[in-house]
C-alpha cells in the first residue's frame, strides 16, 4: 500500500529515532490531495507528494511524503504504512549500536595512546596527566586510612563491650 492509497482512519506506523527509539501506531486523520513537490520556489515535476496528518497517543503531526512510496523518513521520524521499512530500520539501528559497542576496547586504547603521545610531545599535558595521577594516588590513600579508621572504630568498640 501506497501514501496515495491511505485514506481517514488508516493506521500507519511511526519510529522515533530521537535518541532512544519509539515507535506507535499512528491514524490518518487528514491527506491532501497529491501535488507536485516544490523547492526553492521551483516544482520538481518528477516527485508528487501528499500532506499526511497523522495522530499518535503523544501528538498530532503532519508529514509531506512521497504519494507513490510506502515509506518516508522526516528528519529523526520514519512513516511507513507497513511494518517491514519500520522493522529494518530497527535492525540497522542494532547493528549500528552493536558496531559502536563493540569498538570501544579498540577506542580506549586510542585514547590511551594519543595521551601517550601526547605526554612525550607536550609538556603541560604531561605535567597536567601527572597532576591527575597524583591526586588520583592521593585520594586512594586517603580511602585507604578511612578504612583503616572504620576498622580500628569497630575494634574498640567491641573492646569496650
Amino acid at each position: 500500500m501506497m501514501f496515495s492509497d491511505l485514506r481517514k482512519g488508516f493506521q500507519v506506523h511511526v519510529l522515533n529515532t530521537e535518541g532512544v527509539p519509539s515507535y506507535e501506531v499512528g491514524k490518518v486523520v487528514a491527506y491532501s490531495e497529491p501535488k507536485f513537490l516544490q523547492k526553492d520556489g521551483q516544482y520538481m515535476i518528477q516527485q508528487r507528494v501528499i500532506d499526511l496528518t497523522v495522530e499518535t497517543k503523544s501528538v498530532t503531526d503532519t508529514y509531506t511524503v512521497p504519494e507513490m512510496q510506502n515509506v518516508a523518513k522526516s528528519s529523526s521520524v520514519t512513516l511507513a504504512t507497513e511494518i517491514g521499512p519500520i522493522m529494518n530500520e530497527l535492525e540497522a539501528m542494532k547493528r549500528t549500536s552493536r558496531e559502536i559497542l563493540e569498538s570501544v576496547p579498540m577506542h580506549r586504547q586510542r585514547i590511551e595512546s594519543c595521551d601517550k603521545i601526547l605526554e612525550e610531545v607536550n609538556p603541560s599535558f604531561r605535567q597536567s596527566k601527572e597532576q591527575d595521577r597524583k591526586i588520583e594516588r592521593m585520594e586512594k590513600r586517603i580511602d585507604g586510612i578511612s578504612d583503616s579508621f572504620e576498622e580500628l572504630k569497630k575494634i574498640i568498640i567491641e573492646r569496650l563491650k
